[in-house]
C-alpha cells in the first residue's frame, strides 16, 4: 500500500499535541528543503555535517513531524542545517518542499538509528497493531548493522513484522468494522484470517530476544 505519510497541513491540529510534547520549550516550525549538491536521501546528520564543514553554521536536532491525515502522525529525529545568519535549512533530499519540525536539544544520534515516536489518531486496533509492529521492530533490529548475519529466530520474527506492517495499513480506512474483508483475498474476514496471525506476531515479537 501506498504510503500517505505527508507533512502537516495543519499545526494547530490536535493530533500534533505529542509532538509539542517532545519539547515543550520549542514550537513546530517550517523549513524549506534545499538539499545540498551530493547530499545522500536519510542521511541527515551527515548531509548537515557536511555543511557546517564546507559553509559554516550549525547543526540543529530535532524532530521531523509527519501525519498520515486521520491515520497517525510520526516523529523522526532529525537534523537540519543552521546558516551563519541563522536561517534554518532541510539539506537532506525528499519529495517534501517543506518539513514540519520541533528542535529538540537532547537528541542525541551516536551512529544508532533513532525509533520513531508514533502517536495514533483514530482510535482503531489496526493503527495501535501497527505502530507496536514498528516498535518491536526498532528494539529488536534497530542496532544491528546493515549487512550482519541474522540469527535464525531473527529471520522469523523479522519476516512476521514486515508481513504485519504491509497489511494493516490496508485496514486503516475500515476504522476497525469486525466484518471487513481480511486484505490477503482470501475472502473471510480479516477477524476470522489474519487478525489471529498478527496478535500471535506481537506476542512473539514482545518476547524476542530477552
Amino acid at each position: 500500500m501506498k504510503n500517505l505519510l505527508t507533512t502537516p497541513k495543519n499545526l494547530d491540529s490536535d493530533a500534533l499535541e505529542f509532538a509539542r510534547s517532545l519539547n515543550r520549550s520549542s514550537n513546530i516550525i517550517y523549513i524549506q528543503v534545499r538539499a545540498n549538491e551530493g547530499a545522500l536521501p536519510n542521511e541527515c546528520f551527515s548531509n548537515v555535517a557536511r555543511m557546517v564543514e564546507m559553509h559554516g553554521g550549525e547543526q540543529i536536532l530535532g524532530w521531523q513531524i509527519w501525519e498520515w491525515p486521520g491515520v497517525f502522525a510520526e516523529a523522526e529525529a532529525h537534523a537540519v542545517w543552521q546558516s551563519p545568519n541563522y536561517e534554518l535549512y532541510d539539506v537532506t533530499p525528499k519529495v517534501e518542499s517543506k518539513i514540519a519540525f520541533i528542535p529538540d536539544p537532547t537528541v542525541n544520534f551516536t551512529g544508532v538509528r533513532i525509533n520513531n515516536v508514533r502517536h495514533a489518531i483514530a482510535d482503531n486496533e489496526d493503527v495501535r497493531d501497527f505502530i507496536a509492529a514498528g516498535d518491536h521492530k526498532h528494539r529488536i533490529f534497530g542496532a544491528i548493522a546493515n549487512g550482519t548475519r541474522l540469527d535464525q529466530w531473527q529471520i522469523i520474527i523479522g519476516g512476521r513484522l514486515d508481513a504485519a506492517t504491509g497489511l494493516l495499513p490496508h485496514l486503516f480506512k475500515d476504522r476497525g468494522r469486525r466484518s471487513r474483508r481480511c486484505p490477503c483475498n482470501s475472502g473471510l474476514s480479516y477477524h476470522d484470517c489474519h487478525r489471529p496471525e498478527i496478535k500471535r506476531t506481537l506476542e512473539m515479537a514482545a518476547t524476542a530476544g530477552q
